[in-house]
């Protein structure tokens, strides 16, 4: 096996079950812009990625490419990553073709940063799908506890409103797909509330929250993580639900997490059908 750990791709292409498409992902919050924006920008680079790629997809055996470039037009970005996104997806698909490879592409949630990055109807014309990160809409940067993926809110940070701005903007419905978090953001409270069975959404917070035991990360809690923490320590932790925004919180003294559990996921997929 590659030291790389390449290898695993291989692994797993050949476990999928007939009919499973798995595409390779690449870019991320972590990769930034820069990259993808120089890419972008020149003929002779796009060429070059997209050869590249054809060959890395064919050589681990993979269905489809999912683009996460977050995000052009900014984190490194330049004015014109909106036009070169739209060429570098039409020149994929073309060379996709004869692979009968899928092409998506993983965009931002904010319909300010979906303004800057996406020309939505042109580059519709050649992605297979879209997927929506609809989530991480707040965290512990705002300094108080807000949903991660609100359904509806007051304000157009919430999957609602993202979901029926993409449309007016020209997106096939049957081209979107909302992207769920099975993943909760932490907060830890600037003071520990008299009653545990108080609703935290709004309450004030520190700039940073609490980690989970094993994905380590601050302000992050897995799934897995809470759903651990709700069954092995239930003495500790008070559950709720926040009806304006469709979330349920989970608060154990100073310490909140914020998630959708299945009554959340439920009433988005509802939302999506009407």
């Amino acid at each position: 096996m590659e030291k790389d750990g390449r290898g695993n791709y291989r692994k797993m292409t050949t476990l999928r079950n007939q009919g499973l498409k798995v595409s390779l992902g690449i870019g991320g919050w972590n990769e930034g812009s820069t990259n993808y924006s120089l890419m972008a920008s020149s003929p002779d680079r796009r060429r070059m990625f997209i050869a590249s790629t054809v060959e890395f997809l064919k050589m681990y055996g993979f269905d489809g490419l999912d683009l996460d470039w977050e995000f052009p037009g900014s984190r490194g970005g330049a004015p014109h990553d909106k036009q070169n996104f739209v060429s570098l997806v039409q020149e994929l698909k073309d060379a996709f073709r004869e692979h009968r490879f899928l092409l998506t592409a993983a965009i931002s949630a904010i319909s300010s940063t979906i303004d800057m990055a996406y020309d939505i109807p042109k580059i519709s014309k050649y992605l297979d799908y879209i997927h929506v990160m609809a989530y991480d809409y707040h965290g512990a940067w705002n300094k108080q506890v807000l949903p991660n993926s609100p359904l509806r809110s007051k304000d157009r940070l919430n999957v609602k409103h993202t979901i029926t701005y993409l449309l007016q903007q020209g997106a096939p419905p049957e081209k979107l797909v909302l992207g769920l978090a099975m993943y909760g953001r932490t907060f830890i409270l600037t003071t520990v509330p008299e009653t545990s069975k108080i609703n935290p959404i709004g309450l004030p917070s520190l700039d940073t929250g609490f980690k989970g035991p094993y994905t380590s990360e601050e302000g992050f809690m897995g799934f897995n993580e809470i759903c651990e923490a709700l069954i092995l320590h239930p003495q500790n932790w008070t559950t709720g639900w926040d009806d304006e925004s469709n979330t349920a919180y989970a608060i154990n003294k100073d310490r909140v997490v914020v998630y959708d559990n299945r009554k959340a996921m439920i009433a988005k997929v509802f939302f999506l059908q009407f």
